[in-house]
């Protein structure tokens, strides 16, 4: 089989992905338009396979024997890395996955109700969280060593409430939906309410926040924002073309985008004059960057790593071994600082520090300094810094010897404010996962914009 480029349609060659199969229709190999390749076997009895990967180094993958021989079940009970490094999973008499044991021998385990939910999950630690579902299969409860997550629904199955309780810091969410939808209306919680707004054909056209900033969108037809309105700032517009962005105009001015055949970013003109400009390869691989007088070529290997970074006249070399993993790190200067790692992928040495782990793979030492978990595997201390959390596993303080900064989060978990030593208080303004703006007492202090 051999899938083209879109591009082939205007008489330009960028390659193609191809893939190869046996008289069993196994996959034996797949091509890409870099050279790299990756490779499949199979032994005879068809319950364990490798791949090789672009740099040759092989995992094999084992199938429950018994299981796939009496049901055709495809359950992997070990993977083994090119360094005999093994990963083993079992599994309970209802095909679940029970049982993980890492490189290093820690182990993982699962337990499930009737219904295959999974009820508990035990961590190397003998830290254990359990679950409970209503009758629908609705996660309810939620209970680790260091917190409680409730969850509560409504007749069409939406969630109406979210409640966290632990660590003396206990915090509540309640959600609304418009009318025979799903959009949500409000959301309401202890750093004040959200509420959204839609057209006829549920597109959002607006959102205030608690700090009563508002964000409006317009649309076109078939859904594609237009326009985003920030509080009292100017309206920001785009324009696309082939469902690419090429124009970008607001306060700032007008920015413009261009693309090759394969849909690359080739260029951002920018109304301040610092424009941009990007070359890839045949693999749509970033290899070149100018950007006023700053210019970066990138060179990678065949499993996609980035092996040099030229900037003028320094070059910076990466090293990588058998997994992809940086192995080392070769400066300008030509120092080179090496990279080692144990059976479970932890950097256990990084030049001459030695780093530690527990069971659970967390950070103890790094030759500096020593850090500890709570419950949750939050981190606690860094040996320098304190960390605090709430019930949400959110980082709500971060305090050192002569400050502390605090930070609260809004019912989707994103951040909503941080406040300084000074009490100084930043607000955080979203769009989906987006920042938009932050603001302070004076007004909005930035402005984001994506393409």
């Amino acid at each position: 089989i051999d899938f083209h480029s879109p591009s082939e349609a205007l008489g330009i060659d960028y390659g193609s992905v191809e893939y190869n199969y046996d008289e069993k229709n196994y996959l034996q190999n797949i091509s890409y338009p870099s050279g790299a390749q990756i490779t499949f076997g199979y032994d005879d009895l068809d319950n364990s396979w490798f791949v090789d990967g672009p740099n040759a180094a092989r995992t094999w993958f084992y199938l429950d024997d018994a299981a796939h021989q009496a049901h055709g079940d495809s359950r992997i009970t070990k993977v083994k890395n090119s360094l005999s490094e093994e990963t083993a999973y079992t599994y309970d008499g209802s095909g679940n996955l029970a049982g993980v044991k890492d490189g290093r021998g820690n182990t993982s385990a699962y337990t499930y109700n009737s219904a295959g939910l999974l009820a508990s999950a035990t961590n190397p630690l003998g830290q254990v969280a359990n679950y409970s579902y209503d009758k629908d299969g609705q996660l309810i409860h939620v209970e680790s060593p260091a917190r409680q997550v409730d969850y509560n629904y409504d007749d069409a199955d939406r969630l109406t409430n979210l409640s966290y309780s632990g660590q003396g810091k206990n915090t509540s969410h309640t959600l609304s939906y418009w009318p025979n939808t799903n959009n949500l209306k409000t959301a309401t919680g202890s750093d004040g309410d959200f509420s959204f707004n839609y057209n006829k054909a549920d597109w959002l056209t607006g959102t205030t926040d608690p700090f009563g900033f508002e964000q409006r969108y317009q649309h076109k037809p078939g859904g594609q924002i237009t326009a985003i309105g920030l509080g009292n700032e100017t309206t920001t517009s785009f324009e696309y073309a082939d469902n690419l962005m090429v124009s970008i105009s607001g306060s700032a001015g007008l920015s413009g985008f261009t693309y090759d055949a394969r849909r690359n970013l080739v260029s951002i003109n920018r109304a301040n004059g610092q424009n941009s400009a990007y070359l890839h390869d045949k693999a749509n691989r970033p290899t070149s960057l100018k950007d006023g007088p700053l210019e970066i070529t990138l060179g990678y290997d065949s499993a996609n790593n980035i092996t040099t970074e030229t900037k003028g006249q320094e070059i910076t070399g990466y090293q990588y071994d058998d997994l992809d993993r940086m192995s080392g790190w070769t400066q300008p200067s030509g120092i080179t600082v090496s990279y080692a790692y144990d059976a479970a992928g932890n950097m256990t040495i990084k030049e001459a520090t030695d780093y530690t782990y527990n069971a659970a793979n967390q950070l103890v030492t790094d030759g500096f300094n020593s850090y500890s978990y709570d419950g949750n595997g939050n981190m606690i201390s860094d040996g320098i810094n304190s960390f605090s959390w709430n019930a949400a596993n959110q980082l709500s303080s971060i305090g050192s010897s002569d400050e502390t900064v605090t930070y609260t989060y809004d019912f989707a978990g994103r951040r909503s404010t941080k406040t300084l030593a000074d009490g100084q208080i930043i607000r955080f303004h979203w769009a989906g996962w987006k920042l938009m703006a932050e603001s302070d007492a004076s007004g909005i202090i930035a402005t984001y914009t994506y393409t």
